[in-house]
């Protein structure tokens, strides 16, 4: 009988030992043989549809033994996957996206990584609690703690800047706010990729219910944790796009980010392509191909 390919994967020793690291919340209960042969114990288990999880494995393979690659553990279920190139270069913080109910690793991580490597930058994919492990403050808190570890190896020391995708990018637009009071350095820069920006009538409902919980009808909380509600005059130059038709998260949230980088006086730079496509990552094969050239284009001015 042909051996299946998870079946094959879970049998070998370094993916395994990184299980534990790719599990979603509360996705332990499935044991190994029931990973290998079930596609709904796997989605239940890490959060990923197979192609998403294979290509997540891919990826981790092709780091196997790399000098400078690392795993850390943030919380049972959260860690983050960093990539030193070289110190004294920036280092871009990637922020997946998800709608909080799990973490894209593949196009909107690993994808990011190489990309970045490519790039001759550092990179950090932090891989937050999902669903009930969403509950705000926990991403944010999760999100200092692995930027916290990766300042002790020096990897913040010559500037570093956000990368979010979708939930991912809701999370690193509070993270502009948030992580210079947790006592961490400015982020240089922010690129968000069709975010979610509020929490409010044009949100993303699957992402404000798992990050809000029992307080996602409660308007002050909603704008309490609306990136457009916590920009401030000393917020990280910002270059956002999605697509005008996103069938996802609604185009608006990105008109409400421009509108409230522009009354602070923030540099930024918002652009969009046409369309109703979402989470594309890198947009390899789309019309929004090229789009990281454009936003890097932007963060050169100000990280070096």
């Amino acid at each position: 009988m042909e051996i299946s390919y998870f079946e094959k994967e879970f049998r070998d020793q370094y993916v395994r030992g990184l299980l534990d690291y790719l599990y979603n919340y509360g996705g332990k209960g499935a044991d190994l043989t029931s990973l290998s042969r079930s596609p709904e114990e796997r989605l239940r288990a890490f959060g990923l549809a197979d192609f998403q999880l294979s290509r997540a494995l891919e990826a981790l393979k092709r780091y196997k033994g790399k000098k400078g690659f690392r795993v850390g553990r943030l919380s049972e279920y959260s860690c983050y996957f960093a990539y030193i190139v070289d110190l004294n270069r920036p280092t871009a913080v990637i922020l997946p996206g998800g709608g909080y109910g799990f973490v894209a690793l593949d196009n909107e991580g690993f994808d990011y990584m190489e990309a970045m490597e490519r790039y001759g930058f550092n990179a950090v994919i932090i891989k937050y609690s999902c669903l009930s492990g969403a509950r705000f403050p926990n991403p944010l808190l999760e999100a200092v703690k692995a930027l916290n570890e990766c300042s002790m190896t020096g990897m913040l020391e010559n500037g570093y800047f956000l990368v979010g995708s979708s939930a991912g990018g809701h999370l690193a637009g509070l993270l502009g706010d948030f992580l210079p009071r947790a006592g961490l350095p400015f982020p240089k820069a922010e690129v968000l990729c069709y975010p979610v920006i509020t929490l409010g009538p044009k949100t993303h409902a699957g992402s404000r219910d798992n990050f809000l919980g029992e307080y996602r009808e409660e308007p002050r909380y909603q704008r309490l944790f609306s990136v457009e509600n916590n920009i401030n005059a000393d917020y990280p130059p910002t270059v956002a796009w999605a697509y005008k038709g996103d069938g996802c998260v609604d185009s608006a949230n990105l008109l409400l980010l421009e509108k409230a980088l522009a009354e602070k006086g923030i540099k930024h730079e918002v652009f969009s392509y046409d369309g109703d496509a979402h989470g594309v990552g890198l947009g390899k094969g789309t019309v929004s191909e090229g789009w990281l050239e454009k936003a890097m284009d932007f963060v050169y001015r100000f990280v070096h």
